[in-house]
């Protein structure tokens, strides 16, 4: 299963960069020039990638879309009958990511993990674009009533290829936007005061966020030992600073912070469950017709669900100390 999508989408917000700025009280002091610079640098940084994450945010799976198109239309075109119903791929789309894109790249701070896929899927947009223009209005206007689907048969190899060339693009964006968010992320948990709850709060993030990325492979590699040991080894790193964290926050708060650590266990725990479930056959000789609803894909949007919670409740900031 893929789980790119949902690590672009569900960020984390650890005030990564901005932290260590200066303020009012260092303006005159020696070396404030200096600092406000870096000051100044961080805060391009910060929205370039924001830039960058709304353009991931916005708009479709380009995968979807094209799931979705195939599904009906090639059948309905390879059959010689004229057609009663039309799409591709809508205009709007284009044009929305082709813009943000573009607002993000023109932002001066140098980001190669994603300056280079951005570039890419600009220009996979761009030589989408023409032909959407063409196929677009003549489902909206159903031309295709008039030349029987004419029109689409000609042009669907080209459009199946522009499509294609969009979802390679769009996929190298999403694990652009994954590299730096970890990166951040590894930033945090690097800059935040030793044995506090904000340093594990951190750790606990970025330990989520490797789970994620070995429990791709897990699911999409059922049966695979050693994608199961790597994806175990990052839930019990996980589970361990999720203890630590805990442990921290009742020195200052004995009651501790239960709208936080709830949804952490729940990731742990769903994430230990599919690893039960992989290892006693659970996922093996599952037919065609019953993937759909199959244990392992069960398991696999649980876990990106209780991923999805473990970060929105760390973002709400339930409990500051």
């Amino acid at each position: 299963m893929d789980l790119r999508r949902t690590l672009a989408a569900t960020l984390v917000c650890t005030g990564l960069l901005l932290s260590g700025c200066g303020n009012g009280e260092n303006a005159n002091k020696p070396g404030s020039e200096k600092r406000q610079e870096q000051a100044s640098r961080q805060q391009t940084e910060v929205e370039k990638y924001n830039a960058y994450v709304d353009a991931a945010n916005t708009g479709p799976d380009f995968s979807d879309v094209l799931q979705a198109y195939e599904k009906y239309i090639p059948a309905k075109l390879a059959s010689g009958k004229p057609l009663d119903d039309y799409y591709s791929v809508s205009g709007t789309s284009i044009s929305r990511q082709l813009t943000l894109l573009s607002k993000a790249l023109a932002i001066p701070y140098d980001m190669p993990e994603l300056d280079a896929p951005a570039k890419a899927m600009t220009k996979a947009l761009g030589d989408l674009q023409p032909i959407q223009a063409q196929l677009g209005p003549y489902g909206d206007s159903k031309g295709y009533l008039a030349d029987g689907g004419q029109k689409a048969r000609e042009m669907q190899p080209a459009f199946i290829d522009a499509m294609h060339a969009v979802i390679a693009a769009q996929g190298a964006f999403y694990d652009g936007l994954q590299k730096r968010d970890e990166i951040n992320t590894q930033a945090a948990f690097d800059r935040a005061e030793k044995d506090t709850p904000e340093y594990f709060r951190a750790g606990i993030v970025l330990a989520a966020k490797k789970a994620m990325r070995s429990g791709r492979d897990f699911f999409s590699q059922p049966g695979n030992e050693e994608t199961v040991q790597a994806f175990e080894r990052d839930i019990d790193t996980a589970a361990d600073r999720v203890q630590q964290w805990d442990a921290k926050v009742r020195i200052e708060q004995p009651q501790g912070c239960d709208s936080n650590l709830s949804p952490m266990n729940q990731f742990i725990s769903d994430a230990r469950s599919s690893i039960q479930h992989a290892r006693r056959g659970d996922y093996q000789n599952t037919s065609p017709a019953g993937a759909y609803f199959s244990a392992q894909k069960r398991d696999a949007e649980s876990f990106q669900q209780s991923y999805a919670n473990l970060i929105n409740a760390l973002n709400r900031g339930d409990c500051r100390f």
